[in-house]
């Protein structure tokens, strides 16, 4: 559902937070005229995502591991950020989940989260736009991040209408968020 924010899209689609590229493969096929570069930090999982993407016979795909030395360069007129998270919108299938996380975490995630969304920013063009989401049910990982998000870049405004908010106990699906945000100048 979270892919579906993005809808059909042309052009470059940046995938910040790929991971093994399941939102990036979804939203490719809805898109059979995007060219879609993946991001993500751990380069093994970049190595899963173009297994499957071969698999999926996307061929119009760039992958990108950050590194220091190794900043991305593109800009695209989306960008969406499956930011990491407590993950706790997936506690119903992950019960073990309770156990590992503490509030040491609870606290830390949203540092990085915040971090993560302003510097993808930098790669939306103007009149593009930036898809925001978490498997959280937290507030302090979704609309707090993307609240401060907006009174620091005046550039963005949300799109009310597409916030995403999914809770286990009344959707009966995984809980999660999303929200676009547009980049007007």
């Amino acid at each position: 559902m979270l892919a579906e924010l993005c809808g059909p899209v042309s052009g470059t689609v940046i995938d910040y937070c790929a991971g093994a590229g399941g939102k990036t493969l979804a939203i490719a096929a809805v898109s059979p005229n995007a060219n879609f570069i993946a991001c993500d930090t751990r380069a093994k999982a970049l190595r899963q995502l173009e297994k499957r993407a071969r698999r999926a016979g996307l061929a119009a795909l760039k992958l990108h591991t950050f590194e220091p030395e190794n900043p991305l360069q593109a800009q695209a007129l989306t960008v969406f950020v499956d930011a990491p998270c407590s993950g706790l919108g997936t506690l119903r299938r992950h019960p073990e989940l309770r156990l590992r996380l503490d509030a040491k975490t609870l606290r830390k995630v949203p540092a990085l989260q915040a971090t993560i969304l302003q510097q993808a920013s930098q790669h939306v063009l103007p009149g593009g736009r930036l898809i925001y989401g978490t498997c959280s049910i937290l507030q302090q990982e979704n609309q707090d991040i993307v609240q401060q998000f907006l009174v620091q870049n005046s550039n963005f405004k949300t799109i009310p209408e597409s916030e995403l908010s999914m809770a286990p106990h009344s959707h009966n699906t995984d809980g999660f968020y999303g929200i676009i945000l547009h980049r007007t100048n």
